[in-house]
């Protein structure tokens, strides 16, 4: 009879441990996310039009090759001489049912225009668990997006940007460091995106 109650006890406390590191893991995750001055983590994804593979560290630096006064690539040693410009990139993480993100989405798209030809990226970053094709390209074209959307693993947002809560904004340095995080919906976004990016530019 001993045995036979002690049997399931032993089973109903490896549930309840089970549980509790469970909530564990979950409240510390979300204690300790990512903050102001960490190192962005890098993500992997693809771009919705046109599904061309996106990496946001490569996004961050574009290397061209040197040229000299007449416009002539430059040399040294047989090898063409390279430089790299460091951009500042605004990520935007989204959902298509969340309605704060969508109102806020002509705000960033016209922020987005005044920044056009200076050192900063503006990119939207998707986070709806298995968007279809058509409903992305849908939710571009009424929207008017002509910045790049990239669709990333939606638990690998979570983890690396919180991107659990949204509306989501970072703002990341040229030394791939987090500047400004802004959540929540903002009236005054164009303004405090705009102060920010002056600074680091």
């Amino acid at each position: 009879i001993i045995r036979n109650f002690i049997q399931p006890m032993k089973s109903l406390i490896h549930i309840i441990l089970t549980i509790f590191l469970v909530l564990i893991t979950f409240t510390f995750a979300n204690t300790y996310g990512i903050e102001v001055g960490d190192k962005a983590p890098n993500l992997i994804g693809y771009n919705a039009i046109g599904e061309a593979r996106l990496n946001l560290y490569r996004l961050m630096t574009k290397m061209i090759f040197k040229k000299d006064e007449n416009g002539q690539l430059i040399k040294k040693n047989g090898k063409f001489e390279k430089e790299f410009t460091n951009y500042v990139m605004v990520l935007n993480f989204y959902s298509k049912t969340c309605i704060p993100c969508l109102k806020e989405i002509p705000t960033y798209n016209k922020t987005a225009t005044k920044f056009k030809g200076k050192k900063v990226k503006f990119l939207y970053i998707n986070v709806d668990p298995n968007p279809t094709k058509a409903q992305i390209e849908k939710l571009i074209s009424q929207y008017n997006i002509s910045i790049p959307v990239m669709m990333v693993n939606q638990k690998e947002a979570f983890r690396k940007y919180d991107a659990d809560t949204l509306p989501r904004l970072y703002i990341i340095d040229q030394k791939k460091r987090v500047n400004k995080i802004i959540t929540g919906f903002n009236e005054q976004l164009e303004a405090e995106i705009t102060e920010i990016l002056n600074q680091l530019l």
